[in-house]
């Protein structure tokens, strides 16, 4: 009738070289949470992911900011762009993620590098013959506008969505428990920071080089293809570097163990 209970071990206080893994944000408290995020910034890791991160976007952002507004310029009907994103952009993005993660199972770097690549080739020139056909062919060959449209939207959406699920898969996969909602919200952070930056100085050149006689779109978008490909060459070995790194290189423990040692 009246047994004893005894009370459970608490696993943050159990023995091993785990026991900080088991904590949370709430148990170290917001002070040494927040110390530990910038502990975070000093990983080599970490800080070869942000330079990945903030400079991939930079030759995709013709693409991603000013294709269907140069579509729009030349006439395309604005009732046609919102068209688009249910019938093309959202069942695409819903898909293309598990179809994905079938595929490259385990090596989420890989299917980013698949999808960047063709963001930089297929898409752009997807996007130039695009714009090509809402120029001079909107009105005599509807059927080839309404095929390049459809084409064009839709390689740049399974990219996009190869590259986001990718990002956020291996993100998932590398950040240290101990803070790992904080961790994964300075990732994202520096992802949107990316995606954000190259479209000011993108819009900002076509605007400047534009003029009745002459159409910066398009060398535009031949000069950041080719910056793409140079980024392919100088940071693939470098992504591919980073898809071969185990979760303990970007743990906070490995400094303070660093620390401790010293």
């Amino acid at each position: 009738l009246f047994k004893s209970e005894v009370e459970a071990p608490s696993l943050s206080t159990s023995g091993g070289d785990d026991d900080d893994a088991e904590l949370d944000a709430s148990e170290i408290g917001l002070r040494e949470t927040y110390k530990r995020l910038y502990s975070v910034t000093k990983l080599p890791t970490v800080r070869m992911l942000v330079l990945v991160l903030l400079t991939y976007r930079f030759p995709t952002a013709l693409s991603d900011n000013a294709k269907f507004l140069k579509a729009l310029d030349y006439g395309l009907d604005k009732a046609t762009v919102a068209l688009l994103a249910p019938t093309i952009i959202l069942p695409l993005g819903i898909f293309v993620p598990i179809f994905a993660t079938r595929i490259w199972k385990g090596a989420p770097l890989k299917q980013f590098l698949f999808g960047y690549k063709m963001r930089v080739t297929v898409v752009a020139m997807m996007d130039v013959l695009m714009i090509l056909c809402v120029k001079y062919y909107k009105d005599s060959h509807p059927g080839v506008l309404w095929a390049t449209l459809i084409v064009s939207t839709a390689l740049q959406t399974a990219a996009s969505s190869l590259q986001f699920n990718a990002q956020m898969t291996f993100f998932a996969s590398r950040v240290d428990r101990n803070i790992g909602g904080s961790y994964m919200t300075l990732l994202n952070t520096f992802a949107n920071l990316g995606g954000t930056w190259p479209a000011s100085p993108v819009l900002y050149m076509m605007g400047k080089f534009t003029n009745p006689a002459f159409d910066a779109y398009f060398p535009l978008q031949g000069i950041l293809s080719v910056l793409g490909l140079g980024w392919l060459a100088a940071m693939s070995g470098k992504v591919n570097w980073l898809g071969g790194t185990k979760e303990p290189e970007w743990s906070t423990n490995s400094l303070l163990k660093r620390r401790s040692g010293s």
